[in-house]
């Protein structure tokens, strides 16, 4: 893309961005980072994404499920709110429980 903007001086960013099929403005800043820096590629992201739910949530959520296996995801999640003040989502405390 960036060869092709620069070889062909009359062509502007809207209509190489339509011949690759991609975004104006994100060929906008792929041009912007080749000038600057002379890479393309993206910074390498480091570690896992972080989570809220740390192992005494794990621990609690084990013993709830032990006290009553019937118990649901809701009330997981506001046993959870209650005793921690951790505002999570039902699907966190699915996922949650499924790494257990």
């Amino acid at each position: 893309m960036i060869n092709y903007l620069e070889t062909h001086a009359r062509v502007g960013y809207n209509e190489v961005a339509r011949i690759f099929s991609v975004n104006r403005r994100t060929f906008s800043k792929i041009h912007k980072k080749d000038i600057e820096s002379g890479e393309i590629q993206d910074e390498k992201r480091e570690g896992p994404r972080s989570t809220k739910v740390k192992d005494i949530h794990f621990e609690r959520i084990e013993r709830a499920i032990k006290e009553n296996p019937l118990t649901t995801l809701k009330e997981i999640k506001i046993l959870l709110f209650e005793e921690f003040q951790l505002a999570i989502k039902e699907k966190t405390v699915s996922r949650t429980i499924s790494i257990l």
